[in-house]
């Protein structure tokens, strides 16, 4: 597939093949992570985000009663794009690039609301990205960033 987050992009299609879907605490592999590896890599992943999305989309069309899932699943996507930015010490994304992910956010605020499977603090951290100006945003997840490197 030639992508970071390979395995978002054929997951859902996995399972919606399976009869029964289990899950474990117990690790069962690992990954072997080394210098100059693509989980390494200081590139910020859209790839994950447009994985989301097509995911989305498929449920969308193909599992009604999941939409409310599948739309949180990607609003928080977005999300992590910049929290992708402060983790890697990249530079903040531009103007436009974050009204973009804020609105996009913004766009399934409803959906995170009802969503019983996602925490407070969770529902709290999307309606302050999606509440707030981008300079007041900007300043937040630059302060964030310094604490969390310090």
């Amino acid at each position: 597939i030639n992508k970071l987050s390979e395995d978002y992009f054929i997951m859902y299609r996995i399972f919606e093949k399976c009869n029964l879907v289990t899950f474990t605490n117990e690790p069962l592999y690992y990954y072997r992570q080394r210098k100059g590896s693509i989980t390494k890599n200081k590139k910020i992943n859209y790839d994950y985000l447009e994985a989301a999305k097509q995911q989305m989309e498929y449920i969308k069309n193909n599992y009604k009663n999941l939409i409310t899932y599948s739309n949180t699943a990607y609003a928080l996507a977005n999300m992590t794009i910049c929290n992708q930015y402060i983790n890697n010490r990249n530079s903040f994304p531009n103007h436009d690039e974050l009204i973009k992910l804020q609105n996009e956010v913004n766009k399934y605020m409803e959906d995170i609301k009802k969503n019983d499977k996602i925490s407070k603090l969770r529902k709290i951290q999307a309606n302050i990205f999606v509440r707030f100006s981008i300079d007041f945003l900007k300043e937040l997840f630059y302060y964030y960033s310094v604490l969390l490197h310090a």
